[in-house]
Formats: C-alpha cells, structure tokens, sequence
C-alpha cells in the first residue's frame, strides 16, 4: 500500500500527530524517548510555536510515522531548566549533548530534529524513513535553513549517513533517552544542491512549496491506463516501469529512475493517462496535484513558461526517438 507523506498543516493533520505519538507511547509503556518525561504528556510548548515543522506519514488512511523539527536556541536563550516558560515543561536537548558549541561556529538559521516516530510494523522500511527525513529537508531548505541538529540512533544511522549528516562527537550511552546516539549535523544547503542536481527539468522546483512525498513498494501501481491525469511524480529514488496495454496484454517499454518526471502533462491539460506507471523497486517520489498546481499558475502565471519549458523538452525527446526509429 502506497504511503503519503506530508507537513502536517492542518489542524486535523496536527491532531493526527498527537494521536500518534499517544499511540506509541502506549505500545511501548513509556515516555517518547525522554523528551515528555517531565509531564508525562504527548506535547510540550515547542508543539504552539508557528516556526516548528511537523512532518507525518499515512498508509490506507492511518498515520503510521511523524518527525518533528524545532528551532535551535541555546539553553541560555530559551529551553533547559531555567526556561522561561514552564519549569514542568523544558528542552532536553542540550541535556543529552551540548550542541552549543558546533552552533556557535555556525552561521545562518539552525534546527533540530527531535522526535522520530515510526509504528513498528512499519519500522524496517528504508525508503519510508528517508522519505520522512528527505520531506523535512526540502521543507528546511524553501525556509533557508542552514542546518540541522539530529541525536542520532544506530536504527537510523546508515540512513542520516546517506543524506549528509557528519558526527559532532563520539556515540555515548544517553540515558535520558535510554539510547546509543551519536550528535550530528546537516548543512542544508549542500544536500538541497545534489537533490536539485539529480532532476532533470528543474524547472518544476518552481512548484515546490505544493509538494509531498509518496513511497511506492515493488509491484505498485503509481498511476494507472485511462485515469485523469490529476498527479505529477518526480522521482527521488528507485525505479518505475511504464507499462502499455496491447491487445490484453500488459507490455512493460521502459525503465525510468531517479530525476525523471512523470504525468506533468495532465497537470495542465486533464487528460486521460496513455499508459501505467509500477513501482519495479522500492520507490520514493516527490507529488503534487493539479488543483494547487492551477491555483499557483493562477497567483503566478509567469510558470507557465517554465512549463513550457519542460514540453518543449519532452516533444525535442519524442522528435529524436521518431528519428532513430526511422533511421532503425
């Protein structure tokens, strides 16, 4: 079953993440890795602030995974146990390493991620938690963010690995979280550069602030022969077949991978899908939809060059297989 993944904008959204991190913290009897452990609640003040970020995942209708970034601010300035706000309710991020020192150095806007939650059933899924991590990212990066903090475990240390983080400190026993962590840090921009560096129309970065993520398992279908075209995907990593129906039979024609879009076309003219899309691999792609895709064309309607830019290089491609077929 395809997983959606998303920030958690709405009311509804946010009150599906509080359910989560309940849920979870009653599968597991205890506090979500020490961070309410001073309240014994699902929540603290860093959940009213409008500048922290909420990402949350759903699969069939169900929230299966959320993650939660925060701005930095030093012990000094706000959190710890001399906060300002609530001495019942405080930052325990300093408490498990001290990350004032690496933020000193550097500049710009800094974050940290501290909440991490998957279902267990989902737990083993790569693609699902670089996706969750990879949708935060890219969020971080529209906001120019320079960089982000991450106490990380060694469930997801190959993946933190994979996307850039490099260790402030030695792995050490934490026991507030009652985990071996190892202090880390993202610069930003440097990963949002080798994302932007693997897609091929570039163009479509002009629509990013409507994106979401959606992660495809092998043998998915992703978009299907004859539908309306309402879903553009850009793959971010794994592999699709374009499939076409032929006198009842299914006939895969072509592999495409990471950086290529797909159903961009409908975005703008509704038409029906002239072929199927299935996830051959594990798959992750980035989405959006054409109702916000037209409501930006609407407040913007200088993007549509930049469409046309992406169909000029579509119809150029198709002029060049004709080509090679003629000359075959």
């Amino acid at each position: 079953m395809a997983t959606l993944i998303k920030d958690a904008s709405t009311i509804n959204e946010i009150n599906d993440v509080l359910k989560l991190r309940y849920s979870v913290l009653k599968e597991t009897g205890s506090s979500l890795n020490g961070l309410f452990s001073s309240t014994g609640k699902v929540s603290d003040f860093f959940d009213v602030y409008p500048n922290t970020f909420n990402v949350i995942a759903y699969c069939a209708g169900e929230a299966i995974a959320t993650l939660r970034a925060v701005p930095y601010c030093p012990p000094k300035k706000m959190g710890g146990k001399k906060s300002i706000t609530d001495d019942s309710e405080h930052d325990v991020l300093d408490e498990v390493f001290d990350y004032r020192e690496a933020d000193g150095q550097l500049k710009g806007e800094g974050y940290f991620i501290d909440i991490i939650l998957i279902r267990k059933k989902y737990a083993n899924k790569s693609t699902l938690v670089m996706a969750l991590l990879k949708n935060l990212l890219s969020t971080l990066a529209i906001k120019k963010i320079e960089y982000v903090f991450l106490n990380v475990t060694e469930e997801i240390k190959s993946y933190t690995k994979e996307l850039g983080f490099r260790d402030l400190g030695e792995t050490f026993h934490s026991d507030l979280l009652r985990k071996d962590i190892t202090p880390s840090v993202l610069d930003v921009a440097p990963y949002y550069d080798n994302f932007v560096a693997s897609i091929e129309d570039r163009e479509i970065l002009r629509f990013q602030e409507t994106f979401y993520h959606i992660v495809y398992e092998p043998g998915e279908i992703c978009m299907t022969h004859g539908e309306k075209g309402t879903t553009a995907i850009l793959i971010e990593s794994g592999e699709v077949e374009i499939l076409i129906d032929k006198d009842e039979i299914v006939i895969p024609i072509a592999t495409i991978g990471q950086g290529h879009l797909i159903g961009e076309i409908g975005l703008v003219t509704n038409e029906r899908r002239t072929a199927s899309i299935m996830a051959r691999t594990p798959t992750s792609c980035i989405a959006f939809d054409r109702e916000n895709f037209l409501e930006m064309m609407t407040k913007k309607p200088n993007l549509m060059l930049d469409m046309f830019k992406i169909f000029s290089k579509r119809l150029q491609a198709s002029n060049r297989e004709l080509a090679k077929l003629k000359k075959g």
